[in-house]
């Protein structure tokens, strides 16, 4: 087996989810093609461009820092196939996020934080015996002291079908004008909203009951930041639902000769804001204790849940799976998308 450098809040989700898939794209001694950006993965990116590029030019001036232009996040974090419908797709995403007011009012949040909100950093640390790796969306220490992690989630973009928001969010926005949807500025009806230091804050449930994988990822990020397992910590996410309105519009393409078309589905913004429980966290921790250890220990034995000998059956026949349809560079494409689509991916 490979053995991975660090772990992160994907592929710890990943191991949770598809122990096969990770075996493949982590440790698997033939690895396979890395699975294309998708237009709705690029959807996110494309906005994370348009919202960090919005902050920091307020926080810290236009041209402050050239990594934070929209252009150099887009380009980092959207692959070329997509880039030409991503563009106008984050851009209407973004429109929509600040129509609602949650962008102003959270940079409010920000201009008023102790010390200097921190945007689109990596950061990588050995806690607990483990390397974790993480990239949050935003951190920062707001006015009351209390440290804040959030992220932002677009849900539903390119879907024929309306995107419900995650239950217990303490408000949801619309992000258009004119007629307001049902419930327009209110909480979630379960929802029990105080204020925790200043914070708006769900305290009738904790993250981990929003979603399982939001809250492992936002757990990771606090840790990464300094915060102590099973230690309280406010996080956040802005979950942008999307509902399809059989809209789209014209966008300009890098090939004169294409025609981009750009859904344009009526969006809201689901602001989630709670802590995530002692409990949970420990799980968490336990989890990439675990799956480190396994990786790491050198006994060649992944599938824990099997005996060893089938097991490493298993492991043999997932490090030959890609190199069984391999030929040569002329026909790499095909091989790839063969491989992917005898893997569901």
């Amino acid at each position: 087996m490979r053995q991975p450098k660090y772990l992160s809040p994907t592929s710890i989700a990943k191991y949770w989810d598809e122990p096969e898939e990770f075996y493949l794209q982590y440790i698997a001694e033939n690895r396979p093609p890395r699975f294309p950006q998708t237009a709705p993965m690029s959807v996110g990116s494309a906005f994370d461009a348009f919202i960090k590029n919005y902050y920091h030019e307020h926080l810290f001036g236009k041209g402050h820092d050239p990594a934070f232009t929209k252009e150099a996040i887009f380009e980092e974090q959207v692959e070329p196939h997509n880039r030409d419908w991503a563009w106008h797709a984050g851009e209407y995403a973004f429109q929509a996020y600040r129509t609602s007011g949650a962008a102003v009012d959270l940079l409010v949040e920000l201009q008023n934080a102790q010390g200097t909100p921190r945007f689109e950093f990596t950061l990588q640390e050995d806690i607990f015996g483990v390397p974790l790796l993480g990239k949050p969306d935003v951190y920062f220490i707001n006015k009351e002291g209390r440290p804040i992690v959030l992220d932002w989630k677009v849900n539903g973009f390119c879907s024929k079908y309306n995107k419900s928001p995650a239950k217990g969010y303490v408000r949801i926005r619309d992000g258009w004008t004119g007629k307001a949807s049902r419930g327009a500025g209110n909480a979630h009806k379960d929802a029990h909203v105080m204020k925790v230091d200043g914070f708006r804050t769900n305290v009738a449930t904790t993250m981990e009951h929003v979603d399982l994988k939001w809250a492992a990822q936002l757990a990771t990020y606090a840790w990464l930041m300094g915060a102590t397992v099973g230690e309280e910590f406010l996080c956040a996410i802005d979950q942008l639902c999307c509902k399809p309105d059989g809209g789209e519009a014209f966008a300009k393409s890098s090939n004169p000769e294409e025609k981009v078309y750009v859904e344009q589905p009526l969006i809201r913004i689901a602001e989630h804001r709670c802590q995530i429980s002692k409990s949970f966290q420990e799980e968490t921790r336990d989890k990439y204790v675990k799956l480190w250890g396994i990786i790491h220990d050198g006994e060649n034995w992944f599938f824990r849940d099997l005996p060893k000998e089938e097991s490493q059956r298993r492991q043999g026949m997932l490090d030959l799976m890609h190199s069984a349809f391999e030929h040569n560079e002329d026909n790499a494409e095909g091989t790839d998308e063969l491989f992917q689509e005898l893997m569901g991916r």
